[in-house]
């Protein structure tokens, strides 16, 4: 297309400036170069040969220029290729690295936390190992103190037996006293000593089921005294001997009952059926019973002369009661209400409805025997240089046989309760403290 649009032109130019022998004509291309062709005046056709051969060289130098730098290019083109090829090969390279360094890395890491993970539980043994080391530094530190103590208590371990040691000496060195030799022919007996006592004894009385269930219960303190008599040891290889003597004993039992209110059904004198209604007011009750006392007991241990020595006794006290005294106070009201005819009695003293003194005809009906279980234990402590012994111990009595009771428990006509105490005979356990002399027969 340019040779074509050049060649025009040129044409063009050389009819122009035919009349000139030698003509230059400057054109320009598309793409903004310039063109200068120069020529003679002749013949159009000589023009557009010469015109033509003028183009032709000028083309084809500009082709060579063209191929030379499109060679260049691609020498260039090569160049880079072979470089990216290159470049590609060391990045191909450089992953194949970087995976490698990431799996290294990741390596690293994991035995990191693995040596984080020991230095932890390094850490952790390590406060363990302290605290030992603490503990054994504090036994050491005990230990060495119980040393010391177990020095100082040896130096003056010696300084004692050196002091005894000297004792000892002085004594081989005093002259030595005479000594009797008794001789006991066959058939004699070691000598026996018997025994005399007095005992004195106080403690609480518990009543047990002796007290009915609406009864509150008082605690009395009682007292006993006895003299007995001790026989010489029964037994040549165990101190086993037998007491018996003579005593008394004084005890109190105690209830109250604040208020109460009872209902039951009954039956009057003339077989009407009627409900009684019974009031009370500060009830109080006590007993005061007095026994007299033959104790019987088995005595495991006796007393010896400068030196402490215990005692078990075991046995029964057979008592007589000398005297019971029942002291009561309190009201009542009595009520009887008939259903049949809806009406309620009261204030009526000859049918047995009103009120007044609670216990107006109670009164204890006592055993006159009873039998008590009884077991001490204590010490007997000698006085030095004399034959007398003080006795100091513990007693349980309990009333193995009923007490007895009080009678007239009853309002007449009536199942009601008028008594607290004794309602079901009664027994009682009583501890005490017991104290007493003993004085050895020679």
């Amino acid at each position: 297309m340019k040779k074509i649009f050049l060649t025009l032109i040129m044409i063009g130019t050389a009819l122009f400036v035919q009349a000139q022998t030698l003509s230059t004509v400057k054109g320009k291309t598309r793409d903004g170069k310039t063109v200068e062709v120069k020529y003679y005046h002749g013949t159009i056709s000589d023009q557009i040969e010469s015109v033509k051969y003028q183009v032709v060289d000028e083309m084809q130098a500009r082709v060579n220029s063209l191929q030379s730098d499109v060679k260049s290019l691609q020498n260039r083109l090569d160049a880079a290729n072979a470089e990216l090829k290159q470049l590609r090969s060391e990045v191909n390279g450089g992953n194949a690295d970087v995976k490698k360094l990431r799996q290294e890395i990741a390596e690293k890491a994991a035995t990191i936390n693995s040596l984080n993970q020991q230095k932890d539980s390094l850490n952790g043994e390590l406060l363990k190992l302290d605290a030992q080391r603490l503990e054994l530094q504090t036994r050491y530190d005990s230990l060495l103190t119980a040393q010391q103590s177990l020095l100082a208590e040896k130096q003056s371990l010696l300084a004692e037996k050196q002091s005894l040691e000297d004792e000892r000496l002085s004594l081989l060195a005093k002259p030595k006293p005479e000594r009797k030799v008794v001789v006991v022919q066959a058939g004699e007996q070691p000598e026996k000593t018997p025994v005399v006592g007095l005992e004195l004894g106080m403690g609480p009385t518990f009543m047990g089921n002796s007290v009915d269930d609406s009864w509150a219960k008082d605690t009395r303190l009682g007292g006993r005294v006895a003299v007995y008599y001790g026989t010489p040891r029964l037994a040549e290889l165990f101190p086993i001997s037998i007491e018996a003597g003579l005593g008394m004993r004084r005890f109190a039992m105690a209830a109250h009952q604040d208020m109460a209110f009872e209902k039951t059904d009954c039956t009057d004198i003339d077989g009407d059926a009627y409900q009684a209604s019974l009031s009370t007011n500060d009830l109080k009750e006590q007993l005061t019973l007095t026994y007299l006392d033959i104790p019987i007991r088995l005595c495991i241990g006796q007393p010896a002369k400068g030196r402490m020595t215990a005692y078990f006794k075991i046995g029964v006290t057979p008592s007589i009661n000398l005297l019971s005294n029942f002291n009561s106070s309190g009201i009542y009201t009595l009520k009887g209400y008939y259903p049949q005819w809806d009406v309620t009695l009261e204030d009526i003293p000859v049918l047995g409805f009103g009120g007044g003194d609670y216990h107006e005809n109670a009164a204890a009906d006592i055993s006159r025997f009873n039998l008590w279980g009884n077991a001490a234990f204590g010490v007997y402590v000698p006085f030095k240089g004399t034959p007398l012994l003080l006795t100091a111990g513990l007693k349980l009595d309990y009333s193995i046989l009923s007490l007895g009771t009080v009678n007239n428990g009853h309002f007449e006509g009536t199942p009601l309760r008028k008594a607290g105490l004794l309602n079901t005979g009664g027994r009682v356990f009583i501890p005490s403290v017991e104290i007493g002399l003993v004085y050895s027969l020679k």
